[in-house]
């Protein structure tokens, strides 16, 4: 729905979610706060598409991962933008953030977005 919108007129509107929340929830699915956070947005997503009448179950989407190593020398930051299909469809929270979670893990270890991802950036 989001790639063919055409117009001028945009609505937004804001999700909430107390921080202590999202950490616990975090927490229960294994995954890290920044899981948790890119899972609850899929969430508002997914219901977005389900009030127009769109059944949806993966986003195309790119997201910032970390690929610093334990060994890796202190100061600096290391992420390559991955592009993946985001579980979007998964209607349980802490299941979703599991999912997002193994995904992002696997990108990790991938040696493709360290190296071969346009964007992909040393700091």
């Amino acid at each position: 729905m989001l790639a063919d919108r055409r117009g001028t007129t945009w609505r937004f509107r804001v999700m909430e979610c107390e921080l202590a929340d999202l950490k616990a929830t975090a927490k229960l699915a294994r995954g890290s706060l920044n899981d948790a956070y890119v899972a609850a947005l899929l969430g508002g997503l997914r219901r977005y598409h389900e009030r127009h009448g769109v059944d949806i179950e993966d986003l195309s989407m790119v997201m910032p991962v970390s690929m610093r190593k334990s060994d890796d020398p202190m100061g600096g930051n290391k992420f390559a933008g991955a592009y993946f299909a985001a579980p979007i469809g998964v209607e349980d929270p802490v299941e979703r953030i599991a999912v997002l979670r193994g995904i992002v893990l696997t990108l990790r270890v991938e040696p493709a977005p360290g190296h071969a991802v346009p964007g992909s950036r040393r700091c």
